[in-house]
């Protein structure tokens, strides 16, 4: 009878073709890449787990993904590659199992990396899919996301367009530097959680998504006390000369960003889309929530150190919960 429901066998396992099952649970696998095709580009990322280390002499620990021949970064190894390229992206997930999900892009649902409608990665798998814009992205771990993101699992996603760097996107503003911020707040009680936990039995585990405390805020997981010595908060131009930043809020606290007046910041791109217009910043001040992108050109006008302070507020109250900083040095 059209419309009938077919009752899923759970003692079967589930065929990772048919989304149906995906609401009953969600599969382990590494299964062959279907439809695979030769690839313009390819990355490994690599699970693995270290110690941040802030300015109180504490420290949090975190997972990443990085490129087989970085040390380990934070965060995560970015992707960087061209638009029209064909890419693979494999996962090696070593600890536990994960998933990557390429933020923003949109390839074929067996390659989203959402375990809902795909599979968590029990050992490798292999994501394919094709960079059809250029502009800022990111790519994160999917299984149960808000803990896995706290962790640390996610990194940028930088697709140029087709000339490679230089160009933000085709018939886009021209840049000589670039920087890549991305903020993060730390709620070290978190690390205590089920990690190996879904969303859907976070509540059941005891893990209280909810009750989010971070003790640390900091930029690419510098904080401030630091961030004038840090290459990772630090970035040298001449007067006049545009720099391009690639901000990621990968802080769960909205962040209120405030630039000195001589940086001049403008915004170009908003979550991997131009805007219709370069748009000056009110006040030079930008507001952004969770997984935002923005990219700004920064065209200083005075010499000397530019600092830009990062707020973050808190989501019910709005006050201001802690600050980082990252500077610009003209010369």
């Amino acid at each position: 009878m059209a419309g009938t429901l077919v009752p899923i066998d759970q003692n079967r396992p589930a065929d990772l073709t048919q989304a149906v099952h995906f609401g009953h649970n969600y599969p382990e696998a590494s299964p062959e890449t279907p439809g695979r095709a030769r690839p313009d580009v390819s990355f490994v990322r690599k699970v693995f787990n270290d110690k941040l280390t802030f300015a109180d002499g504490n420290d949090v620990a975190y997972w990443a993904f990085k490129d087989p021949n970085d040390d380990k970064p934070f965060p995560s190894t970015p992707l960087r590659l061209r638009q029209g390229q064909i890419v693979h992206t494999t996962i090696e997930a070593a600890i536990n199992v994960h998933t990557i999900h390429h933020h923003g892009i949109e390839p074929s649902t067996f390659n989203d990396g959402v375990p809902d409608t795909s599979f968590n990665v029990s050992s490798d798998y292999t994501y394919q899919w094709r960079a059809s814009r250029a502009g800022t992205f990111f790519y994160h771990c999917h299984r149960n996301a808000p803990l896995h993101v706290q962790m640390g699992m996610f990194g940028y996603l930088v697709i140029d367009p087709p000339t490679g760097p230089g160009t933000l996107y085709v018939g886009g503003p021209r840049y000589e530097v670039e920087a890549l911020w991305a903020t993060y707040d730390v709620d070290p009680f978190w690390r205590n959680y089920n990690h190996a936990s879904g969303e859907k039995n976070a509540i059941a585990d005891g893990t209280r998504l909810n009750r989010f405390r971070p003790r640390y805020f900091t930029i690419n997981g510098v904080d401030a006390p630091r961030s004038l010595r840090s290459a990772k908060t630090t970035v040298r131009a001449r007067v006049g000369q545009p720099i391009l930043l690639r901000h990621l809020t990968g802080a769960y606290f909205p962040n209120v960003v405030r630039f000195p007046a001589a940086l001049r910041p403008v915004v170009h791109m908003s979550d991997g889309e131009p805007l219709p217009a370069p748009t000056p910043l009110p006040d030079n001040v930008l507001r952004t929530t969770t997984a935002e992108r923005y990219d700004l050109i920064l065209t200083p006008s005075t010499a000397g150190t530019h600092t830009v302070t990062y707020e973050f507020r808190h989501w019910l109250t709005g006050a201001v919960a802690g600050t980082a900083t990252a500077h610009v040095i003209v010369t």
